[in-house]
């Protein structure tokens, strides 16, 4: 079955070809863990200031609006906006 005659999405089809292939079980374990992955790759982390066991920052959250205030007020920004290219 071709993409134009189901209208679905390519990654919709991709998705439906490999679990008729390799089973939903192996579909879902192969998504865990890329997202596992991911995760690992992209996560911030700090440790805590009692016990220093690492804490998640999760968008939105408090230390990430602290985070973002305090990078803010210490005067971080685009290296072309500091430059006066932008």
């Amino acid at each position: 079955m071709m993409r134009g005659e189901t209208k679905l999405s390519y990654g919709y089809l991709i998705k439906s070809a490999l679990m008729d292939q390799l089973g939903y079980d192996f579909y879902l374990k192969a998504k865990a863990d890329g997202f596992k992955e991911a995760e690992e790759e992209f996560k911030i982390t700090y440790p805590c200031s009692v016990c220093g066991q690492p804490i998640v920052m999760r968008p939105g959250g408090a230390d990430h609006k602290g985070a973002s205030n305090y990078l803010n007020s210490a005067g971080w920004g685009h290296s072309t906006c500091h430059s006066g290219a932008r």
